[in-house]
């Protein structure tokens, strides 16, 4: 056994889960060592983990250089992103457990990096395809579509798979490409000329702008998401909200049942709410496209108006949490009904519609440009929310 087996086999066993659980004794077991053994190649988990880092990038790197150089000679943005596209979908199938190691990151976490610096120090400056797009600012298309490839991918592993380890044909794996390229590009399908016509200064004026506060979280439930937004759902444990909180455990146990009941609540709460400010937002357009509009930006301004959750939902957001709950019915049916009035084939994924343009929100919230000092900007306006609308509306094509 040498270091690179012990890597290679701990992205296979964790990614199993999802990376829910990091246990040396599972990685130990199917390795078939003891955990001491493990110990003398790596002093500790955190050493693991960086070396973890260290092969994914270097693999990734290697891999997506020649297609990055490809897209660039292109001149040509769309031209440029449907090879990185086919060339990116490629690697995360064939490389599955690698894949679901990169969803992890996190700004902010201690095992966080700079992917697009981890880049350039490897002579590889994705970035210059932000300059083919010209003054369009943030988010940049090629975000947007290399975040939407990641959801969907993620999306497939998760629930089109009878386990994690399932080999997947080529074909199966051109077929789900394709896909994947057809709703980056084409987006939901709404008709242009309609959202082209759309009067966004006045539909941002109907948002209702009412946050819910002074509700029954103000004290032990925002201690919860306190407590998930820095050490993640898998790691928060009842210890750490009563240190939080101020309670005593045994108090603590008067509100939840179990950790997982706790968990729930939050969940449940915070579901609720965003379900009640959206539907409340939709109400208030006329046009299915409106709608759809008022109901992304009604979530955005949601999130960014609780930054403890909107860290908590991007911990989750490509990754399964086992809570027994799901977001309200009525949530997932406003959006997924909305494009059913509009031409677009039958997708794979059920309700998939509220949960990827939940992913994109956050995705654009969380990774937002900082400026001074690693200090953030103020909370992104609402036209920034205009571009994202329009790329699931219409692709990158119709934009």
């Amino acid at each position: 056994m040498n270091k690179m087996e012990i890597v290679k086999a701990a992205f296979t066993v964790w990614g199993r889960t999802f990376y829910r659980t990091t246990s040396l004794t599972e990685l130990a077991a199917e390795l078939g060592v003891t955990k001491p053994a493990l110990y003398r190649h790596f002093p500790s988990k955190k050493a693991l983990f960086d070396a973890m880092c260290a092969y994914y990038l270097d693999t990734y790197g290697v891999y997506i250089k020649p297609y990055v150089e490809t897209a660039l000679k292109t001149r040509n943005l769309v031209q440029g992103l449907r090879v990185l596209v086919r060339a990116i979908a490629g690697f995360n199938f064939h490389n599955r457990y690698i894949f679901i190691f990169s969803l992890m990151q996190r700004p902010g976490d201690s095992r966080s990096y700079n992917l697009l610096e981890e880049f350039r120090k490897r002579g590889i400056d994705i970035t210059r395809l932000e300059a083919l797009e010209g003054r369009g600012g943030y988010p940049y298309l090629l975000h947007l579509a290399l975040a939407a490839e990641g959801f969907f991918i993620a999306a497939f592993l998760k629930d089109q798979c009878a386990g994690i380890d399932t080999e997947f044909s080529e074909k199966q794996i051109k077929e789900f490409t394709a896909y994947i390229e057809k709703k980056i590009f084409r987006g939901l399908g709404f008709n242009k000329c309609a959202v082209d016509a759309m009067d966004f200064d006045a539909l941002e004026s109907l948002l209702p702008r009412t946050m819910f506060k002074g509700e029954a979280d103000e004290g032990l439930l925002k201690a919860v998401a306190g407590v998930v937004a820095e050490e993640g759902p898998w790691n928060t444990s009842m210890d750490m909200v009563a240190r939080r909180s101020g309670l005593s455990k045994s108090s603590l146990y008067s509100h939840f049942k179990n950790r997982q009941d706790m968990l729930a609540q939050l969940f449940m709460l915070e579901f609720d709410r965003l379900n009640r400010y959206i539907r409340a937002s939709m109400e208030r357009g006329r046009k299915s496209v409106e709608k759809f509009y008022l109901g992304l930006l009604a979530t955005a301004d949601y999130l960014r108006s609780r930054p403890e959750i909107l860290v908590t939902m991007d911990w989750i957001k490509t990754r399964r949490i086992e809570l027994g709950i799901m977001p309200p019915y009525d949530m997932l049916a406003a959006f997924s009904g909305i494009p059913l009035v509009v031409r677009h084939d039958k997708d794979v994924f059920p309700n998939w519609v509220f949960y990827w343009t939940l992913f994109l929100i956050i995705n654009t919230l969380v990774h937002s440009p900082v400026s001074g000092r690693g200090k953030r900007r103020p909370p992104p306006p609402d036209r920034m929310f205009r571009k994202v609308f329009r790329f699931i509306a219409l692709g990158i094509d119709g934009l």
